[in-house]
């Protein structure tokens, strides 16, 4: 049975406004519905932001206008995995599906890392600047090697945030940085600074009044490390488990960014043009457990029937 209703993150957005679509509902759209082998393409709600789509779901079936429809086995959601699944040795390339088996999480931190790699990047800088000397860029392997030096940048900062991200678990802490918000990097990746700034996060205070032991911190901290090893995040021949899966999105597009900058020596930033040039040259089947989620929308992947 194919997907009538397909939940993702994203805001609602109304006809006469003007502001884009969340990537998730374009990716959809433009990336995996025109290779779908269904006619009927699923209704795609978002629902706001990842904590909201249990209750989102509870209320949308609830209300008078869908509540009498059959759609109690005809719904499926997903979502950014971001820091909320622990780091494995060998974490499998798969949608994961932590608890219920109508949400499930994606296998890379965030919805754009998806559409992060050498040859779109090569090809839209290509495009908008023409000489890419002044980047230090001739070929294609030269874009490799900004990316590599932008993750590694971000590799301690990218342990750090799967480590907030295991410990705020169960506990009342929303956030898995502490910069303003994703994309926003601290002057300092450091991995002594980003141990301190794990410990003064973890300090009571009046919102938050439990103190996570330091040797805790530094435990789950240590051993992340031995999940995510540097050889294994810069690893280039498996881009499924390296920094283009396990480091944020958008904290490798800042970095990448700045990366650019210092090369050409003023503020270069990418803007919505790099993400639309990347929507155009993205294919789902890279890409096993966005293949996977295609294969449940369409109803290929049959679902365990849901009881009342």
């Amino acid at each position: 049975m194919a997907i009538e209703f397909l939940f993702c993150e994203g805001r609602l957005l109304k006809e006469e406004e003007k502001k884009r679509k969340s990537l998730d509902q374009l990716l959809l759209e433009k990336g995996i519905f025109p290779h779908l082998d269904s006619l009927i393409a699923p209704r795609i709600i978002p629902v706001g932001g990842k904590t909201q789509i249990t209750n989102f779901i509870k209320g949308y079936f609830s209300s008078p206008k869908v509540g009498d429809e059959p759609a109690l086995n005809e719904y499926f959601a997903f979502r950014d995995r971001d820091f909320d699944l622990q780091l494995k040795t060998n974490d499998i390339t798969k949608l994961h599906f932590p608890g219920s088996k109508r949400v499930a999480y994606l296998h890379r931190i965030t919805i754009e890392n998806y559409l992060i790699n050498p040859e779109s990047l090569y090809r839209f800088l290509s495009s908008q600047n023409g000489d890419l000397t002044k980047f230090g860029i001739l070929v294609l392997d030269d874009v490799y090697e900004v990316m590599e030096e932008a993750a590694t940048r971000l590799y301690y900062y990218t342990i750090a945030r799967h480590t907030i991200g295991e410990i705020k678990i169960n506990r009342p802490i929303v956030k898995s940085t502490w910069t303003k918000d994703s994309g926003h990097l601290p002057i300092d990746c450091s991995e002594m600074s980003c141990l301190k700034e794990i410990n003064l996060l973890f300090q009571p205070s009046k919102d938050y009044n439990t103190t996570f032991d330091k040797k805790n911190i530094q435990s789950i901290f240590e051993r992340n490390l031995e999940m995510l090893p540097e050889n294994r995040y810069l690893n280039r021949s498996n881009p499924n488990d390296n920094f283009l899966t396990w480091s944020h999105g958008k904290d490798l597009i800042t970095s990448i960014e700045d990366v650019l900058s210092a090369r050409c020596r003023h503020n270069f930033t990418l803007g919505d043009k790099w993400w639309d040039s990347a929507l155009e040259s993205f294919n789902y089947a890279n890409f096993p457990d966005l293949v996977e989620l295609r294969n449940i929308i369409n109803g290929t992947t049959p679902l365990e029937p849901l009881t009342t």
